[in-house]
């Protein structure tokens, strides 16, 4: 069964309940059960899918080209939008110290989103004057954020 992801781009190991998170070229993220080789969960999506992330055993988080970042309920098969970018998401995270979602996008941003809401929180503008030489673009304000999230800074957008 896992063999048939022959275009995954990305993946996450899911925890307690041995998971497997993947996000593909095919336009799709998907869900495994590892322990019993089984596809748990398929969501489509309208364009290549780079990067996805749980929040919790039940619920991912998944964006791409299309410039969605969208949230997944495996328990109820269901998707929806909570936000979007100008152009491809690159990266996603889900911090659980503050509750909110983290994308990085080719336009240049990095929005953070309470996926109760419909818009982000917080918005930061990068900037290639504002990194480092090991290009990491990420705002000096990134330095404010709560220390859990200070692990963005070393995602490359």
């Amino acid at each position: 069964m896992l063999a048939r992801v022959s275009s995954g781009i990305n993946a996450e190991y899911g925890g307690p309940n041995n998971f497997l998170l993947v996000s593909s070229w095919d336009s799709s993220t998907r869900l495994y059960d590892v322990v019993n080789n089984h596809l748990r969960a398929k969501f489509d999506h309208q364009d290549a899918v780079l990067d996805c992330s749980f929040i919790t055993a039940t619920t991912a988080l998944a964006g791409g080209l299309d410039g969605q970042l969208k949230m997944f309920d495996f328990n109820t098969h269901s998707d929806r939008v909570i936000g979007y970018h100008q152009d491809a998401i690159k990266c996603v995270e889900w911090n659980s110290e503050v509750n909110l979602a983290v994308s990085g996008s080719w336009d240049k941003l990095v929005k953070l989103w309470d996926p109760r809401g419909s818009e982000e929180e917080i918005c930061f503008q990068v900037s290639p004057h504002q990194g480092g030489r090991d290009g990491n673009y990420l705002p000096s304000k990134c330095n404010l954020l709560p220390p859990a999230l200070q692990h963005v800074r070393n995602r490359r957008l």
